[in-house]
């Protein structure tokens, strides 16, 4: 019985555990084509003319880091929509197992312009427009 009752709550609760993301492909990041991908779930448009977004970029091949392989690398943007400008200001390799294996913030980094024709130019129409 209790393992039911147990069974029973953790099906109510899990909807509140799950993060939905609505992952979007955006295209190729690297000449190794890997796929990258925005989660417009993420897209918070903030005051004025600034966004901020996730983004993954799903390797083809593992990049090994000190704690470990990585097949994702996720990433935090922030883009000025009016200026086409952009700045990383977190990125985080994942494991297979879905756990970091590298992170690092980028709290002093600067705007840089949209280079037309890439992948951040297409992440730019996407969740500028």
């Amino acid at each position: 019985m209790r393992e039911l009752v147990l069974t029973f709550l953790m099906i109510l609760l899990f909807p509140v555990l799950v993060f939905p993301a609505d992952w979007r492909y955006v295209g190729f990041s690297s000449p190794e084509e890997d796929a990258f991908y925005v989660d417009m779930d993420s897209v918070d448009r903030g005051d004025g003319d600034k966004v901020f977004c996730s983004t993954k970029n799903v390797l083809k091949v593992p990049k090994q880091y000190h704690f470990g392989k990585s097949t994702v690398q996720k990433y935090e943007w922030e883009m000025n929509c009016s200026d086409k400008t952009f700045k990383i200001t977190m990125f985080d390799a994942l494991g297979e197992d879905g756990e970091s294996v590298y992170f690092k913030g980028y709290p002093e980094a600067r705007f840089e312009p949209v280079p037309p024709g890439s992948y951040v130019d297409t992440l730019y129409q996407m969740v500028c427009h």
